[in-house]
């Protein structure tokens, strides 16, 4: 994986330290990991392609991932 996808986990996760432990473990909210990789994808897509169809295919990417 590249740092990008390292950082968009980072993003998606939470650090838990249960009562105050010394331990502290980590839970990745997966929906939320995929999200930000198909934002990060259309974003992508607006940022390199030819104006006049970046909005159509960041769209797509969108619905394709995402029932809304």
């Amino acid at each position: 994986m590249n740092k990008r996808i390292f950082e968009l986990l980072k993003q998606a996760t939470t650090d838990i330290n249960p009562q105050d432990r010394e331990w502290v473990f980590s839970r990745v909210d997966q929906v939320k990991f995929a999200e930000l990789i198909v934002e990060a994808c259309a974003q992508h897509v607006l940022n390199d392609t030819d104006r006049h169809r970046k909005e159509y295919f960041a769209d797509l990417v969108k619905t394709t991932f995402w029932d809304k």
